[in-house]
């Protein structure tokens, strides 16, 4: 799966169709696959539904036979049972049932994060800490949900004790927020700008992508690291600037990065270091750079803070996947 967007939707997609499948040889009959869509507004609906009306499945030889569910937990538990072949679908989700023994295989990204909204009415409420002590409605059974509870931990709030999670698939999220039975609705689209027409004061606190960006903190640590720890190596204490993460996030365009590239340049600056740093004498790992905002810090402490950031990360995406 993909880190940042692993941050980004996965698929099991209609879409791969067009891209896998072979055109039919003349009178060959097209292979039948079952794929499922959700029963309510939402991107995988739209997408099998327009594979369908456009005749794109059959053009590439296969004839999808889709299978509609109206819960998103129903949705997940027919491709573990085989009752369906494919499904548009999120990674946590996807994850977690790897980790559970299914054999799946994840082949597309088909959309970004933003397409998830937690939607609220109360001015009083601007961001997710605000919920603390309140209530939303949200498909627990969704890859959304995963992604909005682990942000929420990053932000020291825990749905299910912090805040009272009301079990609703988008359409009903939405008639939970517009009967004032809940104080916020997690959605995505096109559930989410449906929901935001339904009334001029819900506004928008937090998106998937924004969520993701916090979580992951896709900041360039690696390249960081390695620059730092070859400058202490060859200088004598020298200065080391802070940077802002935010900001490389923005000016590099992370959001718009390729993801392959992006792990191949993890992988690759993480097996140089790790060869680097254990190569290191005592000595060596002694050695101090003057940081603009913590003062002196050597390098074996710095190896170690940046140890501690990977796990973190680590233990939160755990957390996740374990509550799931």
């Amino acid at each position: 799966m993909k880190m940042r967007a692993m941050w980004m939707w996965s698929v099991l997609a209609v879409a791969c169709v067009a891209l896998v499948a072979a055109p039919p040889a003349m009178g060959q009959e097209p292979i039948k696959v079952k794929i499922a869509r959700l029963a309510f507004p939402s991107l995988t609906t739209l997408m099998v539904d327009v594979v369908k009306d456009q005749g794109l499945d059959k053009k590439h030889g296969v004839d999808l036979e889709p299978q509609s569910f109206g819960a998103v937990s129903a949705y997940y538990a027919a491709l573990a049972t085989g009752e369906v072949d494919m499904l548009p679908a999120g990674p946590h989700v996807l994850q977690k049932m790897r980790l559970e023994g299914v054999p799946i295989r994840a082949v597309l990204t088909y959309a970004r994060l933003n397409a998830l909204a937690v939607i609220t009415g109360d001015p009083a409420i601007k961001t997710i800490a605000d919920l603390r002590g309140k209530s939303i409605a949200a498909d627990m059974g969704s890859s959304e949900y995963q992604i909005l509870a682990l942000y929420g931990r990053s932000q020291g709030v825990v749905f299910g004790k912090d805040v009272t999670v009301v079990q609703a698939g988008p359409p009903l999220a939405r008639t939970q927020l517009q009967a004032r039975r809940v104080d916020a609705a997690m959605t995505w689209e096109p559930s989410a700008t449906l929901t935001l027409r339904d009334n001029p004061e819900y506004r928008t606190i937090l998106t998937g992508d924004t969520a993701w960006k916090q979580i992951a903190k896709a900041d360039g640590w690696e390249l960081i690291l390695a620059v730092r720890g070859r400058l202490i190596l060859s200088e004598d204490r020298p200065p080391i600037q802070g940077f802002d993460q935010d900001l490389w996030a923005e000016r590099f365009r992370y959001d718009d990065a390729s993801i392959e590239i992006a792990l191949a340049q993890l992988r690759g600056l993480r097996a140089a270091n790790l060869e680097l740093w254990r190569r290191l004498s005592p000595a060596e790992l002694g050695r101090e750079m003057m940081h603009s905002e913590r003062g002196p810090e050597s390098l074996g402490h710095l190896l170690k803070l940046m140890a501690a950031h990977d796990l973190v990360h680590r233990r939160q995406i755990d957390r996740v996947l374990g509550a799931a």
